[in-house]
């Protein structure tokens, strides 16, 4: 027995079998009459239909099984039920409903999906990423996070989709075909411009134009289409196409030429040209063919167009059609790239010798043939050029940079195959370990003397070397470049890598590689598996560079140049993976650091490429105190950049990736880099701010008094700033003059028991911020607050009768006390809240989406009036406090009051609703809401959901509701006006008049009659139902004000009118013309 045959026979024999059991159900009819179940192992036993009971869990009513057979293979069995073949029969088994199956020993409890399709009109109508959200039908539904799901490919797109009772996705398949391209609208047609193919408009088509912006327009048919934008261009559309391969809907977008950008480098949410360009996606819809896509997906040279204001907060689309090539031609109006021409279009740039973004004209095309060199043109999707860019250097870009932290080894394999064993550490900071043959490797770099050689298998070699020497592989030898004869020599450290020729030509060195640290470039397919390297010889040693420096030793210092510094002393060995760091160059400039006794590396055109250092020198840093006016963060919520009022003045800054704790309008200190202005640490100075009235001023002493905390100094090199304007971006420096008696200021102490200040802000006191971010924190208020954020643990907050506008509880266990709370928003994840003599006013709303199944406590002083939603985590709501709104429960988790609600309204918006109360609490379900699945008790005992009540179905109709209808010409002179009345309106007829009674019995009499039989200036009422037709004669827009005026409570043209509700209708009516 062999290794393999052991290990196989050791598994078998330890291998513990699973008990079987049922692993699916699923239905084979639309009508559910036959089933699948499938086991998770083979169903052994003899089985017949006896042995199936199926019944619906909450009836337990029986479905009559007719037979059942077992797979060939046994691990799946076909029910078939008894079928009622009835032309009105409802399916054997119904959707979203619990059945119990039992066959023989096994038991299980399935429910089949919901299931619409394009038949039913189904198609995507909005779609929320960030949620997993998605509108179908008018239906939101939740598409599971572990579901491989597109938003922005899915929008608009019809499709079959099945959903369970929580209304989460569980399947799904799109039935549409789409198109993007840059379209026309042509008559009742759409051109592709791109493929150039035309497609006809289905009668009920949508366009959009510009979705979810400020100037989004919407067509709906195909002949409003037709009338309202034919000959109307667009930049570029997502066309969806119906079965029939007609246009179900558009969504057409402005993609300006000049809104675009080259991608050089991605930082954080930023994405940066290269002309030095950028533009924050933090909040863009992005999105690369059809499909939504992250900024982590974005690369180095991608082609990014963008609206910024499409989709509420932006829409870029990555596009990255070129062609490279020389500019061979250049004429008045166009130009020859590559063979094609190409015409110049209003807006296009090119980028010249300094990444600066010039307009794309004659002038423009003739600099770019004059520099001789390979270009690419980026195109839009009408297929125009709006982009030429040289691409010298993108070759070797692919080479990513890395270093070894041990020996490169050469060795045989027991097939006698050179192999590579290469140890470093990546950009990324990764330690990688690559074990390669020789034979996989297709191309070697050697970046040597300032010029790049390409040894590449099957060309020839670098002509400096040999005009006519084609490689056929490589192979290993010595350090002398000798043959290794003897395979006892290896493994090696130290050793050369020669090309070999297949026409009997000596081979020829390509690079010697020496037992010590060094840079490689690695280039890896998309599955990371080595494929070429490039080594660089060290052209300039022991160089001194400065943050700011734009050469080193006359050679260029580029953004892009990689930096690798080792922290430590190697002394030519190697070092540790975690002393390793691989920057940019621009990022050490963001840094400020210097480099000492650096080795400069650098390409044919005098470019450095590389630079290796053991010696940095970080910059000096300076503390500022800072009003902060504007904070951006990447993905990851870490501040990327911020501006801010700093010595008198407002400034921006990047930022080292620091924790977003702060928010506009924050007095915080910042540690800046005197030689990069990079701000590498933030902190808070709540300690040292004080809040308080001014009751006076002395310019001349330089000081302020305050109602509460007495006179402060503004310090000789203090700052006074407004921070009034609800906008950050409005934020000023001012002198103390600005500072009046009565204004409310937010004081920055050079020590917490100081009365020198170093900045004052002035504040709106109806708009202040304030989050409470420590634990064990115990806070007083002395002002109202807009907005209040408690994020810490154990927190006491004491509101000592001030009002908050909106608190957010981030934290558990806090306790809020003693004032007003107009809008209380409860963190799904908080557990323990207590509430002391809290109150809330007019037009309240709460959130509570956590809280905790052990307690939202509220005390006998509490009362809460305005309208509670109960979301998201289970809540219990203890104390002797009340709510007295409208209390909304939207989870399935258990929900429970064990305080007074008495007066309040529970109504119940999800089908798998747990509520429990108190005896006599007002419950009720929402309109439409399946109460099968609901449980609610009252007093511990169970209340059929059946037995409650819907919402709204004791309230009264307002009586005096009125709508139009319609309006239309009749004849000249006459208008007909069709009124329709609420249903508490009832419309009696007799022979001679019309009786309109309301609820209230109060009623108006008017005159029967037709339109013909009226004179002017007065009305007469012919009616069906309860709609009645008003007949307008004699009206003439031209001569009487637009619109009219129908009165129900006055005596406009009605005798002896009942005192109904003052209620009116408007209308325009038109005679002599034709009525819009």
């Amino acid at each position: 027995m062999n290794r393999a045959q052991f290990a196989t026979f050791l598994d078998r024999a330890l291998e513990v079998q699973e008990p079987l059991a049922i692993s699916n159900v699923s239905a084979l009819t639309d009508d559910g009459h036959i089933l699948e179940v499938e086991f998770n192992r083979p169903y052994t036993e003899d089985v017949d239909s006896s042995d199936v009971r199926i019944q619906e869990t909450d009836s337990g009513q029986r479905v009559g099984v007719q037979d059942i057979q077992l797979s060939s293979d046994r691990q799946s069995a076909e029910i078939t039920l008894y079928d009622n073949t009835s032309e009105d029969a409802e399916p054997e088994i119904e959707r979203l409903t619990n059945y119990d199956l039992q066959i023989g020993d096994l038991e299980t409890t399935f429910a089949r999906p919901e299931y619409v399709d394009s038949d039913d009109g189904a198609y995507v109508s909005e779609v929320d990423a960030d949620e997993r959200e998605i509108e179908v039908l008018g239906k939101t539904l939740e598409v599971p996070e572990d579901m491989d799901f597109n938003f922005q490919e899915a929008l608009g797109q019809e499709l079959r989709v099945w959903y369970d009772g929580d209304d989460i996705v569980q399947n799904f398949e799109f039935q549409s075909d789409v198109v993007l391209d840059a379209v026309e609208v042509d008559g009742d047609e759409i051109t592709a411009v791109g493929e150039d193919q035309n497609y006809d408009l289905a009668e009920d088509a949508e366009f959009i134009f510009n979705y979810g912006s400020d100037d989004e327009e919407v067509e709906s048919g195909a002949e409003d289409i037709e009338d309202a934008l034919d000959g109307n261009e667009y930049d570029y559309a997502k066309v969806i196409l119906n079965d029939d391969g007609d246009v179900e809907r558009v969504y057409a977008y402005t993609l300006n030429p000049e809104d675009s950008i080259l991608v050089e480098e991605i930082d954080g949410n930023y994405i940066v040209d290269r002309n030095g360009d950028e533009l924050d996606l933090e909040d863009y819809v992005i999105v690369k063919d059809g499909k939504e896509i992250s900024i982590d997906d974005i690369e180095e040279n991608d082609f990014v167009l963008f609206n910024s204001d499409a989709h509420g907060d932006g829409y870029a689309v990555v596009y990255n059609n070129t062609v490279s090539g020389n500019i061979d031609g250049v004429f008045q109006d166009s130009f020859d790239l590559d063979g094609e021409n190409y015409d110049y279009i209003d807006g296009a740039q090119y980028l010249n010798e300094d990444n600066e973004k010039e307009p794309l004209d004659v002038d423009g095309a003739e600099k770019l043939e004059e520099s001789g060199e390979e270009v690419t043109a980026y195109f839009n999707h009408e297929g125009e050029v709006i982009l030429v860019a040289g691409t010298e250097g993108l070759v070797s870009s692919q080479f990513a940079p890395s270093y070894t932290v041990d020996s490169i080894t050469a060795y045989k394999d027991n097939l006698d195959n050179d192999r590579l064993e290469i140890d470093v550490v990546n950009q990324d900071g990764d330690n990688e370990l690559y074990d390669v043959s020789l034979d996989s490797l297709d191309e070697f770099f050697v970046q040597r003397n300032g010029e790049e050689l390409e040894y590449e298998d099957g060309d020839d070699l670098p002509e400096s070397i040999s005009e006519d020497f084609e490689i056929d592989g490589f192979e290993i030898r010595d350090e002398n470049g000798d043959e290794i004869t003897d395979n006892n020599d290896f493994p090696t450290q130290n050793f050369t890598i020669y090309a070999l020729s297949d026409n009997g030509d000596a081979p020829v060195e390509v690079v010697n590689i020496a037992d010590e640290g060094k840079i490689v470039g690695l280039s890896t397919d998309d599955d990371g598996n080595l494929q070429g390297l490039e080594f660089y010889e060290t052209t300039t040693t022991d160089q001194d560079i400065e943050y700011d420096d734009d050469y080193v030793d006359g050679k260029r210092l580029s953004d892009s140049a990689y930096v690798i510094g080792v922290d430590d002393e190697l002394n030519g060995g190697y070092p540790d993976a975690e002393d390793v760091t691989i920057q940019t160059w621009d990022e050490i400039q963001d840094e400020g650091t210097d480099l000492d006794g650096s080795d400069v590396y650098y390409d044919e055109d005098d470019n450095v490429t590389h630079i290796y250092t053991e010696d940095f020198e970080a910059g000096d840093t300076s503390d500022h105190i800072a009003l902060l006016t504007n904070v951006d963060v990447n993905t990851d919520n870490e501040i990327v950049r911020l501006e801010a009022l700093v010595d008198g003045e407002k400034q921006t800054f990047d930022v080292d990736d620091l924790d977003n704790d702060y928010e506009e309008g924050e007095i915080v200190k910042l540690v800046v880099n005197e030689n990069s202005d990079e701000v590498s640490e933030i902190s808070s100075v709540d300690g040292t701010v004080i809040q308080d009235t001014v009751v006076d001023v002395d310019v001349s002493d330089r000081t302020v008094t305050l109602e509460n905390e007495g006179e402060i100094e503004l310090d000789a090199n203090g700052e006074v700033y407004d921070a009034s304007d609800e906008d950050s971006d409005d934020y000023s420096a001012e002198s103390l003059r600005a500072i009046d008696e009565d204004d409310f200021v937010r004081v920055s102490l050079v020590e917490s028991s100081s009365r020198f200040a170093d900045v004052i802000a002035i504040t709106n006191e109806n708009n202040v911020n304030y989050s409470l971010n420590q634990d064990d924190a115990d806070e007083t208020l002395d002002q109202d607050y807009d907005s209040l954020s408690v994020n810490g643990d154990s927190t006491s907050l004491d509101l000592n009768n001030q009002t908050v506008g909106t608190l957010d509880v981030n934290g558990n266990d806090a306790t809020i006390s003693n004032g007003t709370v107009n809008n209380l928003n409860v963190s799904e994840d908080v557990d323990n809240l207590t509430l002391n003599d809290v109150s809330d006013g007019n037009g309240s709303e709460h959130t509570f989406n956590g809280g905790g199944s052990d307690s939202v406590e509220l005390d006998a002083d509490t009362d809460l009036s305005g309208d509670v939603t109960v979301a998201g985590n289970a809540v219990s709501f203890k104390g002797e406090g009340s709510l007295s709104g409208n209390v909304s429960i939207d989870t399935d988790s258990e929900v429970a009051f064990e305080n007074d609600i008495s007066n309040a309204t529970v109504v119940i918006e999800n089908e798998n609703a747990d509520v429990s109360v108190k005896a006599g609490v007002d419950v009720q379900i929402a309109q439409g809401v399946d109460r099968s699945n609901i449980t609610v008790t009252e007093d511990g005992e169970d209340v059929d959901p059946e037995d409650l009540p819907e919402e709204g179905s004791d309230e009264e109709t307002n009586s005096s509701e009125v709508t139009v209808d319609s309006v239309a010409d009749l004849e000249n002179n006459v208008s007909e006006v069709k009124l329709t009345f609420s249903e508490d309106l009832t419309v009696n007829q007799d022979t001679d008049e019309f009786t309109i009674t309301d609820s209230e019995d109060n009623s108006i009499s008017v005159t029967a009659g037709t339109y013909d039989d009226a004179t002017e200036g007065e009305f007469k009422f012919a009616n069906a139902s309860s709609t009645v037709s008003v007949y307008v004669y004699g009206y003439n827009e031209s001569g009487d004000d637009n619109p009219l005026t129908i009165n129900f409570a006055d005596n406009n043209y009605f005798e002896d009118t009942s005192n109904l509700e003052d209620t009116s209708v408007s209308v325009n009516v038109y005679t002599g013309e034709e009525v819009e």
